[in-house]
């Protein structure tokens, strides 16, 4: 039971280094949330697409963290310039693409709907609070995105090695 709960917090801790050190983890984060908040508001998504998404989320930010883990590895094997290395970080590199090109095509198969589309916008544009919430949650999740490194006072250190 205790290797599996030592587990378990490497697994949180590397999600952990995730928010704290990447960018790109944290933008996807957002727009999951941004997604999830839209979704369930003006849209009536099946139990098949709310899966489909968890489905897709799951893959962008699973392919978020083994790029920054092969990324992570490289660096520390190979900090000078190597064309077998760049090629592995570009390969890596263009798995994450390929699942956000295919999250993007998802969203737009789910989330094209011209009259909910209409629906939102009315919605928001008659109710200024409401308005004046999601423009301060963007703003916030800018900030998130940008500045977590800066107000946790952490920096990325490829070759520094922390023990388990």
């Amino acid at each position: 039971m205790r290797r599996r709960t030592g587990s378990f917090y490497y697994a949180l801790s590397g999600l952990w280094y995730m928010i704290l050190h990447e960018g790109h983890f944290r933008f996807h984060l957002v727009i999951m949330l941004y997604v999830i908040y839209f979704g369930a508001r003006f849209y009536a998504l099946s139990r098949q697409q709310w899966a489909t998404l968890v489905v897709v989320f799951s893959l962008v930010l699973g392919a978020e963290c083994m790029n920054t883990a092969i990324e992570r590895l490289c660096d520390r094997i190979s900090p000078g310039y190597d064309r077998i290395i760049k090629a592995a970080k570009d390969v890596a590199a263009a798995a994450v693409l390929i699942e956000a090109i295919a999250s993007v095509a998802v969203g737009i198969l789910f989330f094209s709907d011209i009259a909910t589309l209409h629906t939102a916008i009315g919605y928001y544009l008659s109710h200024i609070g409401a308005l004046a919430l999601l423009l301060l949650s963007a703003a916030a999740a800018v900030g998130f995105i940008v500045l977590t490194p800066r107000l946790c006072h952490t920096e990325h250190h490829p070759n520094v090695t922390q023990g388990k």
